[in-house]
């Protein structure tokens, strides 16, 4: 409980999916990734999926994952919640970050944060 599965999604660029172990409905393939992010935006190094997931739990995979990514990297935050969308700067006010964009989508938001040094 409380661990993280990173693993690479088998895209040539070295992007990494990571979930929680929590149950979550899919897994993130190219094709979804790619209509999310328009061509002119920068790939993703790091996709967090917390589809179906609330605060704190959100809050919390949140915290590890931006922890431990490199500065420059960016992390694409996929999720349902609508607390975690509002207020997930909170969690990460000790880390300098960059937001590029926040879109909503039919059934989920998508936040893509590039990490500062």
């Amino acid at each position: 409980a409380g661990m993280l599965e990173v693993r690479r999604n088998g895209l040539s660029n070295g992007r990494k999916v990571i979930t929680g172990l929590a149950p979550i409905p899919s897994m993130i393939s190219r094709k979804n990734v790619e209509e999310k992010s328009p061509p002119s935006e920068p790939a993703a190094e790091h996709i967090l999926d917390l589809r179906g997931m609330i605060i704190p739990l959100t809050f919390l995979k949140i915290s590890q994952v931006f922890r431990k990514i490199e500065a420059g990297d960016i992390m694409e935050i996929m999720g349902t919640d609508p607390d975690t969308r509002s207020d997930f700067l909170k969690v990460l006010g000790i880390w300098p970050c960059e937001v590029m964009s926040i879109r909503d989508g039919d059934d989920h938001y998508l936040i893509r944060l590039r990490k500062g040094k």
